[in-house]
């Protein structure tokens, strides 16, 4: 077709003759040659050119030259003119002004149609997009037109590099521009500064070890992130562990923070168990000799003692050296609370554990043979026929014997007054009383034993009759109750009541001086009593008494001779011979 290449036939009247309207496709020029084209039936077209000026003449009728008689110009015969719209373009792709050629036609500029025409600053057609190089629009994508474009991976349509966007690129760390969310951006991968390479500031317990850029205690010692502390030898506060910080991390064992060795808690921080040569009292130990001898003075890190359970041998003087050591508080089996074995004399009665005579029925822990328990440690047996013990006799069979033995059956020796009648005493009643069938001597009272008995009537320690007492020992009576007998005037009272003052030979010489004067004396005073003679005396003048001095003194009224011859001693139990 002749219209792809901007050729239009001329209308059939500029053929046949020439025509102003068929002139109008004729230029001259000065300087430039012009031609002339027409076509033929068959579309061919013919020129001619001149020096000084040229002219196109085509068969088109109406003088345009080109050939379709229109007077467009544009050779197809449709009345179009090149360059116009909707028409071909001119010669060179071009359009009137406004207008743009698009695939050889002249249209008003459209964006989108892939060619960047009129104002539009690019146009890639069906390419076109808010997000490619050309908007929808057919403008430019630039930073800053909200639009996220080619190259660009945020537009926030400011120049605040702060925000997240700068420069129509995110925020990255490590950019050295603190973007929301960052702490800090140092513009590095350094993470041993104050910034990580994350953009958050280096702290302890981050896993990273704060060393570069820092002073003093604001330097991290170490970091192990979340294993800080708990036993690790990094601390809490990213410092690493030592001994005496009070934290137990690491290898270490222990750590009370002070310097004292001889707690729970060495000074090298480990715990203090026997046989580290230290002894720690705060731990209970009491020495540590650094073995495991069990004879010496220092087991398991205490003082050997005896009850400890080990026998104590080396390293000790004297009785603190042990020969048994069973760990028990008894003291009746082969091993007491002494840690010594169990012997006879050692004060315990050793009786379990033992077999034969070992064993022991006493022990009192003293060699004394003749105490309770002698040196057997056998109980003494009364009744053996041997004196053992405590025992003060031993007759055998015969102890306890009625008149067989003087040895009771408690193998103790009988006394007077014991209630057992032994071999050596007439009797033996029990008692203190002197005056019943059995003195206080252990004897069967008897008459003339001088014992007034509570049996007797009387008792003159004789057995000879007619002296008041008989050889049967029955009162012999001669006295006569006289009353009435008054001493002198001026004499002493000198009363009597019973007949035993009246036997009492000082009593007597007492009465005869009292009742008949301070003159009157008794002659014959142990042996052959005449009598008490008186000037003064009140009764006989003769007083012939008998031989006795124990009965020949009366008082007041003398004595009598009833006619043989011995006088007696007046008698009354009732009245006082003496009165005044």
């Amino acid at each position: 077709m002749l219209r792809k290449f901007g050729v239009r036939p001329l209308p059939f009247f500029c053929l046949l003759a020439v025509s102003p309207a068929c002139k109008g496709d004729t230029t001259a020029t000065d300087d430039e040659s012009s031609s002339s084209e027409s076509t033929d039936s068959e579309g061919t077209s013919s020129s001619s050119t001149g020096e000084s000026g040229s002219t196109t003449t085509t068969g088109d009728g109406d003088g345009d030259g080109d050939g379709d008689g229109d007077g467009d110009g544009d050779g197809d015969g449709d009345g179009c003119a090149p360059g116009s719209e909707g028409c071909a373009c001119a010669t060179g792709n071009t359009c009137a002004t406004g207008l743009s050629c698009v695939d050889d036609v002249c249209e008003m500029p459209s964006c989108g149609n892939g060619i960047t025409e009129g104002d539009e600053e690019c146009d890639n057609g069906s390419a076109n997009a808010d997000t490619a190089v050309c908007k929808s629009d057919c403008t430019d994508q630039v930073c800053g037109d909200g639009y996220v474009g080619p190259g660009e991976s945020c537009d926030d349509q400011n120049t605040d590099p702060s925000d997240g966007c700068d420069n129509c690129v995110s925020a990255d760390c490590g950019d050295g521009v603190v973007q929301t969310g960052e702490e800090c951006d140092d513009g590095n991968d350094d993470n041993t500064d104050d910034c990580l390479d994350t953009c958050q500031s280096n702290t302890c317990g981050d896993g990273f070890v704060l060393s570069t850029g820092c002073s003093g205690s604001d330097c991290e010692e170490c970091d192990n992130g979340g294993l800080n502390g708990g036993g690790n030898i990094c601390r809490t506060d990213c410092v690493i562990t030592t001994c005496g910080d009070s934290y137990t991390g690491g290898t270490e064992q222990c750590d009370d923070g002070n310097q004292i060795n001889d707690d729970q808690c060495s000074n090298t921080c480990v715990l203090a168990t026997c046989g580290d040569g230290v002894v720690q009292t705060a731990a209970g130990e009491e020495c540590d000799d650094q073995n495991t001898d069990t004879t010496d003075d220092c087991i398991g890190c205490r003082d050997a003692t005896c009850g400890d359970g080990y026998i104590w041998t080396s390293g000790c003087t004297g009785p603190e050296c042990e020969t048994c050591d069973d760990a028990n508080s008894d003291d009746t089996d082969a091993c007491p609370t002494t840690c010594q074995d169990a012997t006879c004399g050692d004060g315990f009665v050793w009786e379990t554990d033992c077999t034969g005579p070992e064993c022991e029925e006493c022990d009192d822990g003293d060699d004394i043979n003749t105490d309770s328990c002698p040196n057997s440690c056998i109980t003494p047996v009364c009744g053996n026929g041997v004196i053992e013990g405590t025992e003060a006799c031993d007759d055998g069979v015969d102890n306890g014997v009625t008149n067989a033995s003087d040895c009771r059956a408690n193998c103790s020796i009988t006394t007077c007054g014991d209630g057992f009648d032994g071999a050596s005493e007439g009797c033996d009643d029990n008692n203190t009383v002197n005056t019943d069938f059995c003195t206080n001597a252990c004897e069967p009272a008897e008459c003339g034993d001088g014992i007034d008995a509570s049996h007797e009537a009387c008792d003159d320690g004789n057995t000879i009759s007619n002296d008041g007492c008989s050889e049967f020992c029955s009162p012999e009576t001669f006295c006569y109750n006289q009353p009435g007998s008054d001493c002198p005037t001026g004499a002493a009272q000198w009363c009597l009541s019973s007949q035993a003052d009246c036997e009492s030979e000082s009593h007597a010489i007492i009465a005869c001086t009292v009742c008949y004067g301070p003159n009157a004396g008794c002659e014959g005073i142990g042996s052959d009593v005449t009598g008490c003679n008186d000037s003064a005396a009140v009764g006989p003048d003769d007083l012939s008494c008998g031989s006795d001095p124990m009965y020949n003194y009366i008082l007041g009224g003398g004595c009598l001779s009833p006619g043989n011859s011995e006088d007696y001693c007046q008698f009354s139990s009732t009245t006082n011979w003496c009165t005044n």
